[in-house]
This record gives C-alpha cells, sequence and structure tokens, in this order.
C-alpha cells in the first residue's frame, strides 16, 4: 500500500491519519518505473547549474531558488540540453546558502535571493559571463 497523504501532515491533528487511510492505495505493478533507457546515459548539456537543496540551504530559501531558477529557464525556452538543473542534499559552503553551483564555468553563488535568479539566468546562462555580485570567491 502507498499513503498518499502523510507526507508534511501534522499527525498530531485529529483525523489526519483517517484522512490519510482514505487516500491509500494499492501498489498493482503499474507505476512508473525505476530505471529507463532514456536515463542511461549522461545527457548533454551546455551549462550544469546545482541548487544546494540541504538543510541550511533550505532554510534560508533554496526551494524558492528552485523554483524561480525553474521558472526563468522555462519562460526563455531553455531547455536541459542547454541548462541541466540538478539538485544536492549538501554541497557546502553552508554559511553563503542558498548555493548555486554552475558548471563547467566552476562558477559558485552564495546568499543568492529570487531577485538575483534573474540576473543569473540572463547574464551567466544565456551570455556566459558570471555575475560578480553573488559569486563565492
Amino acid at each position: 500500500m502507498i499513503a498518499t497523504v502523510l507526507v508534511g501532515a501534522d499527525v498530531a491533528v485529529p483525523g489526519v491519519i483517517d484522512t490519510a487511510l482514505q487516500s491509500v492505495r494499492p501498489v498493482r505493478g503499474t507505476e512508473a518505473p525505476v530505471t529507463s533507457p532514456a536515463w542511461e546515459q549522461v545527457p548533454p548539456y551546455r551549462r550544469h547549474v546545482t541548487v544546494c537543496r540541504g538543510p541550511r540551504c533550505s532554510a534560508r530559501g533554496a526551494e524558492q531558488i528552485w523554483t524561480a531558477l525553474a521558472d526563468g529557464l522555462r519562460q526563455r525556452g531553455l531547455k536541459d540540453t542547454e541548462v541541466l538543473m540538478c539538485a544536492a542534499t549538501c554541497m557546502f559552503p553552508c554559511n553563503q546558502a542558498p548555493v548555486v553551483a554552475v558548471q563547467p564555468d566552476d562558477v559558485w553563488y552564495g546568499r543568492i535571493g529570487p531577485a538575483e535568479v534573474e540576473e543569473l539566468i540572463e547574464v551567466h546562462l544565456v551570455a556566459g559571463t558570471p555575475v560578480d555580485g553573488a559569486r563565492i570567491r
């Protein structure tokens, strides 16, 4: 059986478990596969952006950075072959959280906020020039 509701729920609230049990469904073997031939090789890309989603970066807004970055790339029509986004559980340096790294340029950004994401996309990911303001040296 798969419980589809408990994630993030406050189980101390009366009725939460009963509600979750109503949404339990049996595993039928028709779920999405864990592997695929499409996932066998490293995909081609021009730049690889890794957003730290570790505990400190998450506490300092990594999810908003991820969303702003994904939305900005999508709005510009940039595909994974141009900018491949990935999340990491912890990248260090945690005092610079949230942290974003751009490869193969070996450029790291810290204390970046959603407002800086637009500049990062336009100046670095599209035009190819690292942004000095939020860069970790």
